[in-house]
Formats: structure tokens, sequence, C-alpha cells
């Protein structure tokens, strides 16, 4: 569940994260977790499944915004992993926008929003979803293990 009590999380590949992105992942493993990646272009799906699924996570992978609304109102999801660019129909903004206000758990849903870009309008327009925390593309595996160790600590092997 996510933590209303903390602000949002921004992290790049230039920022200074509050937490070691450095630390070894030798045999990080996590148990009873499902996440869905929410992702139109196959190479950064694959790419965060084969992270998702190396830590032992179950994933589920939607190409686009009907298909994330979907899998979300019909599974019990984690964490929610989403693309701010997925053609056709709405983007994540607008995924985000639906799954905030169309049902109770999506109000408290761990959401975290992707970009390859770090332009201020984009993080900006995740920020007004209450997006939890926004990652810049290419995922780096580091940084979403120390996430993940942080959000579901009672998660880790």
């Amino acid at each position: 569940m996510r933590n209303t009590n903390e602000t949002n999380i921004f992290v790049t590949r230039h920022s200074k994260p509050k937490y070691n992105i450095f630390e070894s992942l030798d045999n990080f493993k996590m148990t009873d977790i499902k996440i869905l990646i929410a992702e139109d272009n196959d190479i950064n799906s694959n790419h965060l499944y084969k992270i998702l699924s190396g830590y032992g996570i179950i994933c589920d992978i939607a190409k686009n915004a009907d298909e994330t609304i979907h899998l979300f109102e019909t599974n019990d999801y984690d964490m929610l992993m989403i693309d701010y660019l997925m053609p056709p129909g709405i983007n994540g903004i607008e995924t985000v926008k639906q799954i905030r206000t169309t049902s109770e758990k999506g109000k408290h849903q761990l959401i975290i929003g992707m970009s390859s870009t770090t332009a201020e309008s984009i993080t900006n327009e995740f920020h007004s979803t209450d997006v939890d925390i926004i990652l810049s593309k290419p995922i780096n595996p580091n940084q979403l293990a120390t996430i993940l160790k942080r959000e579901f600590p009672n998660k880790v092997l």
C-alpha cells in the first residue's frame, strides 16, 4: 500500500536519491509481490520484466491504457509501473487519473511513473496525478531494487 505521508520522489540518472542506488544486488530476491507494468515499447517492457522476474516478482504487462485499466480492475497488484507515453488512446497520465479516481484501491495503489525524458512539464504532470515515484528510463536495476526494499521490506528474502 502506498504511504500517503511521503512526498513524491523523482529519480534520474543525474539526481542524488535519498537511498543508496549502488547497493549490491547479489542474491536479492523478494516474495509474494505482483507488479503491473504498463509500457507499450517491447524493449522497455522486456527489460523491466527481466529485472523484476529476476528478483522473484510476478509481473503482468499491459501495452496500452485500456489493457492497463482492465488488468488493474481484475487483479490485485502491489505496485503499478506506468510509462508516460502509451499510444494508442490515453497516455500514462490520464490512465493514472482514471485509476486514482474510479476505485477505492486505486486511491491507495503505489504507482511509479516512468519517462525517457526529465522535462519539468512531464514531472509536473506526474506529480499532479499523485504518482508516488518518478523514474527516468532506462530503469536502473539498483535504483529499482532499493525502492522495492524500502516499499516492501517485509517481502525481501
